[in-house]
């Protein structure tokens, strides 16, 4: 038996050379008694990376290195990935958010919670495609009471968007049309429309929105995010302590407990 535990608690490698820094390598065994020093070694290692506090597939931006004013999760929703992207890309600028994200699927609990750092590192923005499955959002919002984090800019949604989009009474028509209803009914903190009409915007030559008309809807929310921001209660920021606890009879436990 010691033997096994022996081989089973074998420490992984501190370095590897064809892994990029900061990337996160699946976990070989589950959590168990024989296992336990394993998964400590690993913990310690991703720790010392920085890969604990920031989600390893999200993007870090080079271009938002003032410290973030938001906290929370910003999901900017559009009928097209590209148009969500340049919305996204904007507020992250004017908030001095880090973390982006172009997968919905990505964001859990462990997100939020990272979101709602009060460091500078605090903050995710996420751009979405209207007709993306949310059911995992609606599990953090209905089960985890983290709505008061969450909000969502809905670009291009509209029903004069839709509208113009698709040819009424068609089945793709009523599909959007009733995928922008249930987006708006989600309750989060703030819901935004930003239109997408052409003839109320300002235009490039490619036909996307000008920089200037962006920045100008952008800054619109900016203020309204920042003070939804600061009124979210303050995270408890005591020390704390990670205890690995062999499942070995007379080993201490219920005497660090006590």
């Amino acid at each position: 038996d010691r033997k096994k535990i022996a081989h089973d608690n074998q420490i992984p490698p501190r370095n590897d050379s064809s892994a990029p820094i900061g990337s996160v390598t699946p976990l070989r065994h589950e959590l168990s008694a024989r296992r336990y020093l394993w998964h400590m070694s690993a913990f310690e290692k991703l720790y010392r990376q920085g890969t604990m506090f920031s989600l390893g597939t999200i993007d870090s931006s080079s271009a938002c290195q003032s410290n973030c004013i938001f906290r929370g999760l910003i999901l900017v929703v559009s009928l097209a990935k590209e148009m969500s992207a340049i919305y996204s890309n904007a507020l992250s600028v004017e908030l001095g958010v880090q973390q982006r994200c172009s997968d919905m699927q990505l964001i859990d609990e462990a997100s939020i919670l990272l979101s709602l750092q009060e460091d500078g590192r605090g903050g995710i923005i996420c751009n979405v495609q209207l007709d993306e499955n949310k059911k995992p959002l609606l599990a953090l919002i209905k089960t985890n009471n983290y709505n008061e984090a969450i909000h969502i800019v809905l670009v291009g949604c509209g029903q004069s968007d839709i509208d113009s989009r698709y040819e009424s009474e068609t089945k793709d028509h009523k599909r959007i049309s009733g995928l922008a209803k249930s987006w708006k009914r989600l309750k989060c903190k703030y819901i935004h429309d930003i239109p997408n009409l052409p003839e109320l915007m300002d235009l490039d030559d490619d036909g996307t929105p000008s920089q200037v008309w962006i920045c100008l809807r952008v800054k619109e929310l900016v203020d309204k995010f920042t003070v939804a921001s600061n009124a979210l209660p303050s995270q408890d920021t005591r020390p704390g302590l990670l205890v690995f606890f062999p499942g070995i009879p007379g080993c201490g436990k219920s005497s660090l407990c006590d």
